[in-house]
Protein backbone atom coordinates (compact mmCIF):
# COMPACT_ATOMS: atom_id res chain seq x y z
CA UNK A 1 0.00 0.00 0.00
CA UNK A 2 1.28 3.47 -0.89
CA UNK A 3 2.48 5.92 1.73
CA UNK A 4 0.22 8.75 2.88
CA UNK A 5 3.05 11.14 1.96
CA UNK A 6 2.64 10.12 -1.70
CA UNK A 7 -0.77 11.84 -1.85
CA UNK A 8 -0.40 15.10 0.12
CA UNK A 9 -3.28 17.03 -1.46
CA UNK A 10 -5.90 14.29 -1.11
CA UNK A 11 -4.79 13.35 2.42
CA UNK A 12 -4.82 16.97 3.56
CA UNK A 13 -8.34 17.34 2.15
CA UNK A 14 -9.36 14.14 3.94
CA UNK A 15 -7.96 15.41 7.25
CA UNK A 16 -9.90 18.67 6.91
CA UNK A 17 -13.03 16.64 6.19
CA UNK A 18 -12.47 14.35 9.19
CA UNK A 19 -11.98 17.34 11.49
CA UNK A 20 -15.62 18.32 10.93
CA UNK A 21 -17.02 14.82 11.64
CA UNK A 22 -18.07 12.99 14.76
CA UNK A 23 -15.91 10.04 15.93
CA UNK A 24 -18.44 7.57 14.52
CA UNK A 25 -18.52 9.33 11.15
CA UNK A 26 -14.73 9.25 11.01
CA UNK A 27 -14.66 5.50 11.55
CA UNK A 28 -17.11 4.98 8.71
CA UNK A 29 -15.27 7.35 6.40
CA UNK A 30 -11.95 5.52 6.94
CA UNK A 31 -13.20 1.95 6.75
CA UNK A 32 -11.35 1.36 3.46
CA UNK A 33 -7.99 2.48 4.90
CA UNK A 34 -5.47 0.00 6.31
CA UNK A 35 -5.56 -0.46 10.08
CA UNK A 36 -2.31 1.46 10.61
CA UNK A 37 -3.17 4.37 8.33
CA UNK A 38 -6.67 4.61 9.79
CA UNK A 39 -5.25 4.92 13.31
CA UNK A 40 -2.73 7.54 12.20
CA UNK A 41 -5.45 9.65 10.60
CA UNK A 42 -7.79 9.30 13.59
CA UNK A 43 -5.05 10.20 16.09
CA UNK A 44 -3.88 13.13 13.97
CA UNK A 45 -7.34 14.67 13.93
CA UNK A 46 -8.13 13.98 17.58
CA UNK A 47 -4.76 15.28 18.80
CA UNK A 48 -4.56 18.27 16.45
CA UNK A 49 -4.56 20.89 19.21
CA UNK A 50 -1.88 19.12 21.28
CA UNK A 51 0.20 18.55 18.16
CA UNK A 52 0.21 22.22 17.20
CA UNK A 53 1.27 23.18 20.73
CA UNK A 54 4.22 20.77 20.64
CA UNK A 55 5.58 20.67 17.07
CA UNK A 56 6.83 23.70 15.08
CA UNK A 57 4.02 26.21 14.36
CA UNK A 58 2.36 25.46 11.01
CA UNK A 59 -0.95 25.79 9.18
CA UNK A 60 -0.36 22.39 7.55
CA UNK A 61 -1.35 19.07 9.08
CA UNK A 62 1.05 16.88 11.01
CA UNK A 63 0.58 13.12 11.16
CA UNK A 64 1.05 11.56 14.61
CA UNK A 65 0.15 8.62 16.77
CA UNK A 66 -0.78 9.07 20.40
CA UNK A 67 2.40 7.49 21.74
CA UNK A 68 4.74 9.11 19.22
CA UNK A 69 3.36 12.55 20.07
CA UNK A 70 3.99 11.92 23.76
CA UNK A 71 7.61 11.07 22.98
CA UNK A 72 8.20 13.92 20.53
CA UNK A 73 10.46 16.83 21.45
CA UNK A 74 8.75 20.17 22.01
CA UNK A 75 9.70 22.58 19.23
CA UNK A 76 11.26 25.07 21.66
CA UNK A 77 13.59 22.37 23.03
CA UNK A 78 14.38 21.13 19.50
CA UNK A 79 15.24 24.70 18.49
CA UNK A 80 17.68 25.06 21.38
CA UNK A 81 19.38 21.72 20.65
CA UNK A 82 19.65 22.48 16.93
CA UNK A 83 21.45 25.72 17.77
CA UNK A 84 24.22 23.72 19.49
CA UNK A 85 25.37 22.18 16.21
CA UNK A 86 27.65 24.22 13.88
CA UNK A 87 25.67 25.47 10.87
CA UNK A 88 25.58 23.48 7.66
CA UNK A 89 26.95 20.22 9.05
CA UNK A 90 26.10 16.63 8.09
CA UNK A 91 23.96 15.27 10.89
CA UNK A 92 22.40 11.87 11.60
CA UNK A 93 19.15 11.90 13.59
CA UNK A 94 18.60 8.43 15.05
CA UNK A 95 15.20 7.30 16.35
CA UNK A 96 13.64 10.28 14.60
CA UNK A 97 10.08 9.47 15.65
CA UNK A 98 7.56 11.80 14.01
CA UNK A 99 10.25 14.43 13.37
CA UNK A 100 10.08 16.64 16.45
CA UNK A 101 13.83 17.20 16.29
CA UNK A 102 14.45 16.39 12.62
CA UNK A 103 12.21 19.15 11.25
CA UNK A 104 14.13 21.80 13.17
CA UNK A 105 17.56 20.24 12.57
CA UNK A 106 16.98 20.00 8.81
CA UNK A 107 16.37 23.74 8.48
CA UNK A 108 20.07 24.41 9.04
CA UNK A 109 21.83 21.08 8.46
CA UNK A 110 22.11 18.21 6.02
CA UNK A 111 20.13 15.59 7.94
CA UNK A 112 19.77 11.85 7.55
CA UNK A 113 16.94 10.30 9.59
CA UNK A 114 16.92 6.73 10.89
CA UNK A 115 13.65 5.23 12.15
CA UNK A 116 12.70 1.54 12.27
CA UNK A 117 9.07 1.68 13.52
CA UNK A 118 7.00 1.33 10.35
CA UNK A 119 3.92 3.12 11.72
CA UNK A 120 5.94 6.05 13.03
CA UNK A 121 7.87 6.05 9.75
CA UNK A 122 4.63 6.79 7.89
CA UNK A 123 4.18 9.91 10.04
CA UNK A 124 7.82 10.92 9.69
CA UNK A 125 7.73 10.79 5.87
CA UNK A 126 4.62 12.98 5.79
CA UNK A 127 5.88 15.50 8.34
CA UNK A 128 9.26 15.99 6.68
CA UNK A 129 7.88 16.29 3.16
CA UNK A 130 5.02 18.59 4.21
CA UNK A 131 6.88 20.92 6.56
CA UNK A 132 10.29 21.25 4.90
CA UNK A 133 11.31 22.79 1.60
CA UNK A 134 14.33 20.50 1.26
CA UNK A 135 14.42 16.72 0.89
CA UNK A 136 15.61 14.69 3.87
CA UNK A 137 17.06 11.20 3.57
CA UNK A 138 15.25 8.54 5.62
CA UNK A 139 16.56 5.04 6.33
CA UNK A 140 14.71 2.13 7.93
CA UNK A 141 17.34 0.07 9.70
CA UNK A 142 18.68 -1.02 13.06
CA UNK A 143 21.18 1.32 14.62
CA UNK A 144 24.93 0.79 14.78
CA UNK A 145 27.99 3.03 14.59
CA UNK A 146 28.06 2.86 10.79
CA UNK A 147 24.88 4.96 10.74
CA UNK A 148 27.00 8.00 11.51
CA UNK A 149 29.06 9.64 8.78
CA UNK A 150 32.71 9.75 9.97
CA UNK A 151 33.38 13.31 11.14
CA UNK A 152 29.68 14.14 11.05
CA UNK A 153 27.37 14.93 13.95
CA UNK A 154 24.84 12.77 15.81
CA UNK A 155 21.51 13.38 17.52
CA UNK A 156 19.86 10.32 19.04
CA UNK A 157 16.66 9.82 21.00
CA UNK A 158 16.84 6.21 22.24
CA UNK A 159 13.60 4.45 23.09
CA UNK A 160 13.22 4.54 26.86
CA UNK A 161 10.44 1.96 27.09
CA UNK A 162 11.21 -1.52 28.43
CA UNK A 163 9.24 -4.67 29.15
CA UNK A 164 8.77 -5.53 32.83
CA UNK A 165 6.51 -8.45 33.85
CA UNK A 166 5.00 -8.45 30.39
CA UNK A 167 4.13 -4.75 30.55
CA UNK A 168 5.77 -1.86 28.76
CA UNK A 169 7.15 0.74 31.17
CA UNK A 170 9.43 3.75 30.95
CA UNK A 171 13.00 3.25 32.15
CA UNK A 172 15.87 5.54 33.17
CA UNK A 173 18.37 2.66 33.02
CA UNK A 174 20.68 3.41 30.06
CA UNK A 175 21.42 -0.29 29.61
CA UNK A 176 17.74 -0.91 28.87
CA UNK A 177 17.40 1.86 26.30
CA UNK A 178 16.99 0.87 22.67
CA UNK A 179 19.65 1.30 21.43
CA UNK A 180 21.49 0.87 24.73
CA UNK A 181 24.31 3.10 25.92
CA UNK A 182 26.78 0.33 25.00
CA UNK A 183 25.54 0.47 21.41
CA UNK A 184 25.52 4.29 21.32
CA UNK A 185 29.09 4.87 22.57
CA UNK A 186 30.89 3.66 19.37
CA UNK A 187 28.73 6.03 17.30
CA UNK A 188 29.59 8.92 19.62
CA UNK A 189 33.30 8.17 19.16
CA UNK A 190 32.83 8.15 15.37
CA UNK A 191 31.19 11.59 15.35
CA UNK A 192 32.62 15.09 15.83
CA UNK A 193 29.90 15.86 18.33
CA UNK A 194 26.73 14.27 19.65
CA UNK A 195 23.59 15.02 21.61
CA UNK A 196 21.93 12.07 23.32
CA UNK A 197 18.38 12.74 24.52
CA UNK A 198 17.81 11.20 27.94
CA UNK A 199 15.01 11.15 30.47
CA UNK A 200 15.42 13.86 33.17
CA UNK A 201 15.96 11.24 35.89
CA UNK A 202 18.65 9.28 34.03
CA UNK A 203 21.63 8.53 36.26
CA UNK A 204 24.96 9.87 35.02
CA UNK A 205 27.24 6.83 35.36
CA UNK A 206 31.01 6.65 34.91
CA UNK A 207 30.78 5.99 31.14
CA UNK A 208 28.88 9.28 30.75
CA UNK A 209 31.24 11.55 32.71
CA UNK A 210 32.80 12.98 29.55
CA UNK A 211 30.90 15.89 28.04
CA UNK A 212 28.21 18.24 29.32
CA UNK A 213 24.90 17.26 30.86
CA UNK A 214 22.11 19.80 30.40
CA UNK A 215 18.64 19.54 31.92
CA UNK A 216 16.16 21.50 29.82
CA UNK A 217 12.89 22.94 31.10
CA UNK A 218 10.05 24.55 29.19
CA UNK A 219 7.87 27.04 31.09
CA UNK A 220 9.06 25.55 34.38
CA UNK A 221 8.64 21.85 33.51
CA UNK A 222 11.70 19.68 32.87
CA UNK A 223 11.41 18.12 29.41
CA UNK A 224 14.69 16.30 28.91
CA UNK A 225 18.28 15.69 29.88
CA UNK A 226 20.65 16.29 26.96
CA UNK A 227 24.11 14.73 27.04
CA UNK A 228 26.43 16.73 24.78
CA UNK A 229 29.71 15.11 23.77
CA UNK A 230 32.71 15.87 21.55
CA UNK A 231 32.77 19.33 19.96
CA UNK A 232 29.41 20.13 21.56
CA UNK A 233 30.83 19.89 25.07
CA UNK A 234 32.17 23.42 24.59
CA UNK A 235 28.64 24.82 24.81
CA UNK A 236 29.30 25.35 28.53
CA UNK A 237 32.39 25.74 30.71
CA UNK A 238 31.22 23.46 33.52
CA UNK A 239 30.05 19.84 33.62
CA UNK A 240 26.35 20.51 34.30
CA UNK A 241 23.85 23.04 33.04
CA UNK A 242 20.24 24.00 33.58
CA UNK A 243 18.62 25.43 30.46
CA UNK A 244 15.34 27.29 30.91
CA UNK A 245 13.09 28.04 27.94
CA UNK A 246 9.91 30.07 27.75
CA UNK A 247 7.06 29.47 25.29
CA UNK A 248 8.74 31.71 22.70
CA UNK A 249 11.92 29.54 22.85
CA UNK A 250 13.93 32.27 24.56
CA UNK A 251 16.61 30.60 26.67
CA UNK A 252 18.58 31.40 29.79
CA UNK A 253 20.98 29.02 31.47
CA UNK A 254 22.92 28.38 34.64
CA UNK A 255 25.97 26.13 34.58
CA UNK A 256 28.26 24.95 37.37
CA UNK A 257 29.85 21.92 38.98
CA UNK A 258 27.88 20.26 41.76
CA UNK A 259 28.28 21.42 45.35
CA UNK A 260 27.10 18.87 47.89
CA UNK A 261 27.24 20.72 51.22
CA UNK A 262 26.13 24.14 52.38
CA UNK A 263 25.15 26.04 55.49
CA UNK A 264 21.42 26.32 56.18
CA UNK A 265 19.19 28.65 58.17
CA UNK A 266 15.91 27.96 59.98
CA UNK A 267 13.96 31.19 59.41
CA UNK A 268 12.91 32.72 56.07
CA UNK A 269 14.36 36.06 55.00
CA UNK A 270 12.24 38.61 53.13
CA UNK A 271 11.88 36.44 50.02
CA UNK A 272 11.37 32.74 49.36
CA UNK A 273 12.85 31.33 46.16
CA UNK A 274 11.97 28.14 44.31
CA UNK A 275 14.58 27.59 41.57
CA UNK A 276 13.40 26.44 38.16
CA UNK A 277 12.84 22.70 37.87
CA UNK A 278 15.84 22.40 35.52
CA UNK A 279 18.12 23.71 38.28
CA UNK A 280 16.75 21.18 40.74
CA UNK A 281 16.88 18.28 38.26
CA UNK A 282 20.51 19.08 37.40
CA UNK A 283 21.53 18.88 41.05
CA UNK A 284 22.64 22.51 41.00
CA UNK A 285 20.38 23.96 43.72
CA UNK A 286 23.23 24.51 46.19
CA UNK A 287 25.57 25.83 43.47
CA UNK A 288 22.82 28.22 42.35
CA UNK A 289 22.37 29.46 45.92
CA UNK A 290 26.13 29.88 46.43
CA UNK A 291 26.63 31.73 43.12
CA UNK A 292 23.84 34.22 43.85
CA UNK A 293 24.52 34.60 47.59
CA UNK A 294 21.20 33.04 48.57
CA UNK A 295 20.59 31.07 51.76
CA UNK A 296 19.27 27.51 51.97
CA UNK A 297 16.20 27.28 54.20
CA UNK A 298 16.41 24.06 56.27
CA UNK A 299 17.70 21.89 53.37
CA UNK A 300 18.37 22.03 49.60
CA UNK A 301 15.28 19.87 49.08
CA UNK A 302 13.22 22.77 50.39
CA UNK A 303 13.46 26.42 49.34
CA UNK A 304 16.06 29.16 49.15
CA UNK A 305 15.70 32.54 50.82
CA UNK A 306 17.22 36.04 50.70
CA UNK A 307 16.61 39.64 51.71
CA UNK A 308 17.53 40.90 48.22
CA UNK A 309 17.03 39.22 44.84
CA UNK A 310 19.71 39.52 42.11
CA UNK A 311 18.18 40.44 38.76
CA UNK A 312 19.06 37.18 36.98
CA UNK A 313 17.51 35.11 39.78
CA UNK A 314 14.15 36.67 38.87
CA UNK A 315 14.36 34.91 35.50
CA UNK A 316 15.27 31.50 36.90
CA UNK A 317 12.92 31.09 39.84
CA UNK A 318 9.49 31.50 41.28
CA UNK A 319 9.78 34.10 44.03
CA UNK A 320 7.44 35.18 46.78
CA UNK A 321 7.68 37.99 49.32
CA UNK A 322 6.93 36.59 52.76
CA UNK A 323 3.92 38.04 54.57
CA UNK A 324 3.71 35.31 57.23
CA UNK A 325 5.69 32.23 58.27
CA UNK A 326 5.23 29.56 60.92
CA UNK A 327 4.22 25.94 61.40
CA UNK A 328 1.83 24.26 58.98
CA UNK A 329 -1.07 24.40 61.43
CA UNK A 330 -4.50 24.61 59.81
CA UNK A 331 -6.01 26.86 62.49
CA UNK A 332 -3.17 29.34 62.28
CA UNK A 333 -3.24 29.37 58.49
CA UNK A 334 -7.00 29.99 58.42
CA UNK A 335 -6.60 32.79 60.96
CA UNK A 336 -3.84 34.48 58.97
CA UNK A 337 -5.82 34.26 55.75
CA UNK A 338 -8.91 35.66 57.42
CA UNK A 339 -7.02 38.58 58.98
CA UNK A 340 -5.48 39.44 55.62
CA UNK A 341 -8.68 39.03 53.59
CA UNK A 342 -6.70 36.54 51.52
CA UNK A 343 -7.01 33.09 49.95
CA UNK A 344 -4.44 30.53 48.81
CA UNK A 345 -4.24 30.79 45.04
CA UNK A 346 -1.33 28.36 44.57
CA UNK A 347 0.78 25.99 46.66
CA UNK A 348 4.51 25.24 46.53
CA UNK A 349 4.93 21.87 48.23
CA UNK A 350 8.44 20.51 48.86
CA UNK A 351 7.54 18.24 51.79
CA UNK A 352 7.79 15.00 49.82
CA UNK A 353 4.64 13.87 51.62
CA UNK A 354 1.86 12.68 49.27
CA UNK A 355 -1.13 15.05 49.35
CA UNK A 356 0.40 17.11 52.17
CA UNK A 357 -1.19 20.31 50.86
CA UNK A 358 -4.59 18.74 50.25
CA UNK A 359 -4.72 17.33 53.76
CA UNK A 360 -4.73 20.86 55.15
CA UNK A 361 -8.23 21.36 53.67
CA UNK A 362 -7.83 25.09 53.27
CA UNK A 363 -10.90 27.24 52.50
CA UNK A 364 -11.69 27.31 48.79
CA UNK A 365 -13.61 30.58 48.79
CA UNK A 366 -11.73 33.39 47.04
CA UNK A 367 -11.06 36.58 48.97
CA UNK A 368 -9.64 39.95 48.02
CA UNK A 369 -5.91 39.06 48.09
CA UNK A 370 -4.33 36.00 46.42
CA UNK A 371 -1.36 34.43 48.23
CA UNK A 372 0.94 31.45 47.69
CA UNK A 373 1.38 28.82 50.40
CA UNK A 374 4.90 27.35 50.69
CA UNK A 375 5.40 24.05 52.52
CA UNK A 376 8.63 22.16 53.28
CA UNK A 377 10.19 19.96 55.94
CA UNK A 378 12.09 21.37 58.88
CA UNK A 379 15.72 20.31 59.37
CA UNK A 380 16.16 17.17 61.50
CA UNK A 381 12.48 17.15 62.34
CA UNK A 382 9.25 15.57 61.27
CA UNK A 383 7.62 18.99 61.37
CA UNK A 384 6.57 21.07 58.36
CA UNK A 385 7.09 24.79 58.08
CA UNK A 386 4.73 27.03 56.15
CA UNK A 387 4.86 30.50 54.69
CA UNK A 388 2.42 32.78 52.89
CA UNK A 389 3.79 35.03 50.17
CA UNK A 390 2.70 37.55 47.62
CA UNK A 391 3.95 36.98 44.10
CA UNK A 392 7.12 38.52 42.72
CA UNK A 393 8.14 36.67 39.58
CA UNK A 394 7.98 33.45 37.56
CA UNK A 395 10.04 32.79 34.42
CA UNK A 396 8.28 31.34 31.38
CA UNK A 397 4.72 32.19 32.40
Amino acid sequence: MSSLADHPASIEALLNELAKMSPRQREIRLQDQSTDQRQILLDSVELRKKTLSKLPPSERWYLVTRRSLQQATAWQVAHWKASRFPLGQTLTDVCSGIGGDAITLAKAHEVQCIERDTIVLECLRWNLSTHLSREVSIETRDFDASCVTPGGYLHIDPDRRALANGKETRTINVDRFSPSLTQILPAIERSQGSIVKLAPGTHVDVSMRDGIHAWISLAGEVREHAWMVGQLRHSFNESRAAVMLNREAEAISFCADMIEETDTIDTPCRFLIDPDAAIRASGLTVAFASHHHLKVLHSPAGFLTADEIPADVLNMSIIGEVVWQGSADLRRLKRELRLRHAHVESIKDRTGIPDAARRLKLPSKKQEIPLTLWLARKTNSHGIYAALTKSVAAFGS
